[in-house]
């Protein structure tokens, strides 16, 4: 017995050891095709030509890596106040139920912020982009439930309305959509602006620099957006007069004997052909959204340079085609230009002396300078940054990359941070480092956006715009918003449900607000 005993050992371990090899080869399998579902995934969401096909395929991707269960979960403090969000919620549910409008009002007055509970908390639409807490979204729907249920009303009177919204407005803010780009990198903005556009969630007010300026000023001066999205109605022909025959040789020939790639003249037909000669405060008055565009300006007496923000207030009678081009003007690339104002009479004149973009050994303005006036103008809380400017072309390729290539890419960021410094000090400061100490600066933002993906993205940014390059940079534009969207839509409905309210109001709006 004994005997048999000993020969059954090894033969039990070695079922033992075929079926735990089994159970590993079965796992192995599982865990491959999962590999290669995530896989797939990734590839339609990278090819996705609408959001619909983007967020089908998001999703999937999220789900095989818990997004259901992660979404439902309530008990972690760490990303948000769950405990205040359910009071709040259940509390403000309970009153729209009952339709009690004056409890609704009061309740939003208690500490009622952009950043209340936390729920704008990156990491809530970060981790999965496809969506976010079941409890965050209840909030939200439930804040702009609570605004429609107030602004249905006939108990509580309209100033009253008005009055208490205003300052509940005031307390979270506006949003801004900030778009600074280089040429024809430019051009990724439209379809940031169309993806904001087509999900209801385009901020009012609009900054713009750089090329940025062109885009923000299209989407601030046309009332239907179809001439923005449909590249057929934008008339190319100032670049279509110049022809491409030739092209190369002409850069040439300018760099060498004006020292500019680009010819800005063309640049400021194509701006005057499409966008007229309206004012800033005429295109207010016609859209009702807020256009603003930074430039510099070179006082020629003084040798100095100045920071510029223009907009409805600051720059009513100024033509904005004529800002839009002196805001693209690049050492090197575009020269300065003459900024044009209409006066009373009607005739056109000189505003500003030729602006630039660089400030020789003074070191340059950055964007960053102007959106901080912009948030005193206009109250803004959240800056939504598309940048598509130089400033990445080091970093483009590797911050997509593995373990070490996003090594690399912090490396090669704080070499270009320590240069900017250095070129700050005093024996090295020139033209060009004034340039640099510019570029290398990020602009901040609470949601960034960052349109170029590929170093063969940039290969576009000296070519004069055409159909085809359009059509691409749009489509690629939108791909950047898309795992945004759920993040920015959180900040928006609650703002446009504020606004919507105060509309219906009937009252007169504050002088000088957004």
């Amino acid at each position: 017995a004994s005997f048999c005993t000993l020969l059954a050992v090894p033969s039990a371990m070695g079922l033992l050891g075929s079926l735990l090899s089994s159970v590993m080869q079965l796992f192995g399998l599982v865990a491959y095709v999962l590999g290669f579902a995530n896989v797939e995934l990734r590839r339609r969401m990278a090819v996705a030509r609408t959001y619909t096909q983007w967020k089908g395929a998001a999703r999937l991707y999220d789900n095989a890596r818990g997004f259901v269960q992660w979404r439902a979960v309530t008990a972690d403090e760490r990303l948000f106040n769950v405990k205040e969000v359910l009071e709040r919620t259940n509390r403000l549910r309970s009153h729209v139920d009952s339709g009690d409008a004056a409890q609704l009002l009061q309740d939003l007055q208690y500490d009622f912020h952009r950043h209340m509970c936390g729920i704008h908390n990156p990491p809530l639409y970060t981790t999965y982009p496809s969506g976010t807490k079941i409890a965050v979204r209840e909030l939200v729907s439930t804040i702009v439930r609570a605004c429609d249920t107030i602004k249905d009303s006939s108990t509580i009177p309209r100033q009253l309305k008005y009055d208490v919204l205003s300052h509940i407005q005031r307390a979270y803010g506006h949003s801004a959509l900030v778009m600074s780009s280089n040429a024809a990198l430019g051009a990724f903005q439209v379809g940031v602006v169309k993806a904001l556009h087509e999900s209801g969630i385009l901020p009012r007010v609009l900054f713009g620099s750089g090329s940025g300026a062109i885009i923000a000023a299209f989407a601030c001066c046309k009332r239907d957006f179809g001439g923005l999205f449909k590249i057929s109605d934008i008339d190319f022909s100032s670049f279509d007069r110049r022809g491409q025959r030739g092209s190369l040789s002409r850069k040439v020939k300018r760099l060498m004997n004006e020292g500019t790639l680009m010819d800005v003249s063309v640049l400021l037909q194509f701006a005057k052909d499409n966008l007229g000669e309206m004012t800033f405060a005429e295109a207010h008055k016609a859209t009702g959204r807020v256009l603003n565009i930074h430039v510099e300006t070179y006082h020629k007496d003084s040798k100095r340079c100045s920071s510029w923000l223009l907009n409805h207030l600051t720059a009513p009678d100024v033509l904005i085609y004529t800002a839009a081009v002196a805001s693209c003007a690049t050492y090197g690339v575009y020269a300065p230009v003459d900024i044009l104002q209409r006066m009373p009479d009607g005739s056109v004149v000189q505003c500003r002396p030729a602006t630039l973009r660089w400030s020789a050994s003074l070191g340059g303005f950055h964007p960053n300078d102007a959106l901080g006036r912009m948030r005193s103008l206009f109250g803004i809380t959240n800056f939504i940054v598309s940048d598509a400017s130089v400033s990445r072309l080091p970093f483009l390729t590797l911050s997509n990359g593995g373990v070490l290539a996003q090594t690399a890419n912090f490396v090669m960021e704080e070499v270009w941070r320590a240069a900017a410094a250095i070129s700050r000090l005093k024996p090295f400061q020139s033209r060009l480092t004034g340039v640099l100490q510019t570029y290398t600066t990020p602009i901040a933002g609470d949601v960034v956006v960052c349109p170029v993906q590929t170093l063969g993205d940039t290969l576009r940014l000296l070519r004069n715009p055409n159909q085809e390059l359009l059509d691409y940079c749009m489509w690629r534009g939108e791909q950047a918003v898309w795992p945004h969207l759920e993040r920015l839509r959180a900040h928006l409905v609650v703002e446009q449900a504020l606004a919507e309210v105060i509309r219906s109001a009937e009252a007169p709006p504050h002088a000088g607000g957004a």
